[in-house]
């Protein structure tokens, strides 16, 4: 199969900052990618990703309803479809995030009545210690069940056997392509696939445990229309692209920097409760960044309270970024702080849904005030949720994706058709991605860009 399209990959993601992971692992390899932001009508596609090798669409459906995130989803194909993609790829959380009701299966359940035939799931990313044997995942080398990914907020993880997490969202049939035919190398998993296939297999788990097992899989799958799972495969895909001459070279375009105050303050909204979040957030306050907890039980109790907490953050925010202060706005220190929330929400009457909800909407409205009074032009964002929120709120349109700080974590420059908003540098980090020092590494990464007055888009 010749990947003759200017437009190679054609990219859906269940949320904002998983998005940006995908592109990023592209990006290093000079590929140029852009992401935008769910329902911008075709031509504002057309006019942000002209000569772009990756176009995507984030939808925020890891965490609703399961029929809406079908038709979300099917709603973000149908428009890469006029681009005419070679492969489309349904990006999801390397954790499987998802409930036994969706909505990972939904997804692929979308992407295959749209475009037809078979598909893999291939949820491992050993880069960032997820890994996936005999059909059991694991993070960092603990089941996924009995690991920190079983208390989280929205999407608590209770079984690690995917084939059956898997088999409770869709009534397709599910495979496993195991680590004893992965680790034969990549024709023994081409046949595997092609013999499940053949069998009335529709989705293919599949076992992976060291970055060569990727290659393997990537080898077997270059030329497949439809790939699903973590950022994986976008580290090997375009070696494999170039190796075979089907990844056309492409000159370095560059874009300015909206340089509103030159090397202003970084804001870092911190709505992930993830452990490597936590972390960061603590490491950057013991290096002099100004903190502000939200109270997040005052945010659902009453509509008063929202508002005054609101207001709070922002006032407090306002004055320290005005006195060149680096400034974290963060909602947990700890599972005490996830359950006592969880649990007055719960008592309110509220869904865990809702309760992430308002409280995402309560840090998106406190990111739009300080941006705005600060003229800022970098900006954090931790949490997919959170990360989706604040981007509504910020009325971007998407972002060009550039290369990665950690792996999984580009920094990335806002589109706007609002000129206060376009050319922000954003970096929109999954929860449980990055280093304790993220927030340091990016800033500089950050500050270097704004000295060049250029951000790079593409060119490899």
């Amino acid at each position: 199969m010749k990947l003759e399209a200017d437009m190679l990959v054609g990219a859906v993601a269940d949320d904002d900052s998983g998005m940006t992971d995908l592109l990023g692992m592209f990006a290093e390899h000079g590929m140029s990618a852009v992401m935008f932001f769910e329902k911008q009508p075709h031509h504002i596609l057309e006019r942000y990703s002209k000569d772009i090798d990756i176009v995507a669409i984030g939808t925020r459906a890891r965490s609703i309803e399961p029929i809406e995130a079908y038709r979300r989803t099917l709603e973000a194909l149908r428009s890469l479809r006029k681009f005419n993609p070679k492969m489309y790829y349904l990006k999801y959380c390397s954790t499987f995030d998802s409930t036994p009701l969706g909505n990972i299966g939904q997804m692929i359940d979308a992407g295959l009545d749209l475009i037809g035939g078979k598909t893999i799931a291939l949820s491992a990313l050993p880069v960032n210690g997820r890994t996936t044997y005999m059909g059991n995942h694991f993070v960092n080398g603990v089941r996924l069940d009995r690991s920190h990914m079983r208390d989280h907020p929205l999407n608590p993880m209770t079984e690690a056997d995917l084939v059956v997490w898997l088999g409770f969202q869709t009534k397709r049939r599910i495979g496993l392509c195991n680590y004893e035919t992965v680790k034969k190398g990549t024709e023994a998993v081409t046949k595997e696939i092609e013999r499940l296939g053949s069998s009335g297999v529709e989705i293919i788990i599949m076992d992976a445990i060291e970055q060569k097992d990727i290659k393997t899989i990537a080898r077997a799958v270059y030329n497949h229309k439809l790939v699903t799972g973590s950022s994986a495969l976008a580290m090997e895909l375009p070696l494999i692209w170039k190796e075979k001459g089907l990844l056309s070279k492409r000159k370095k375009n560059k874009v300015p920097i909206a340089l509103k105050r030159g090397i202003d303050p970084l804001l870092v909204v911190a709505g992930s409760c993830a452990e490597a979040t936590i972390r960061q957030n603590e490491y950057a306050i013991k290096r002099g960044f100004s903190s502000f907890k939200l109270d997040t039980v005052k945010i659902l109790e009453s509509r008063r309270g929202y508002h005054e907490e609101v207001q709070r953050v922002i006032d407090e925010g306002k004055r320290e970024l005005r006195r060149g202060k680096n400034v974290i706005v963060y909602t947990a220190s700890g599972g005490a702080d996830i359950m006592k929330t969880k649990n007055v929400g719960l008592r309110l009457g509220l869904s865990e849904v809702s309760i992430g909800g308002a409280i995402s909407n309560a840090n998106a409205e406190i990111t739009n005030a300080l941006m705005e009074d600060a003229c800022l032009n970098k900006l954090i964002v931790a949490g997919g949720e959170t990360s989706g929120a604040v981007c509504k709120k910020l009325k971007l349109i998407g972002l060009y994706v550039g290369k990665q700080v950690d792996p999984g974590i580009p920094i990335c420059f806002s589109i706007s058709e609002d000129p206060e908003y376009s050319g922000i540098l954003v970096s929109l980090k999954s929860g449980n991605f990055g280093g304790p020092n993220f927030y340091g590494k990016a800033l500089l990464f950050m500050e270097r860009q704004i000295r060049h007055d250029k951000f790079i888009v593409a060119g490899n």
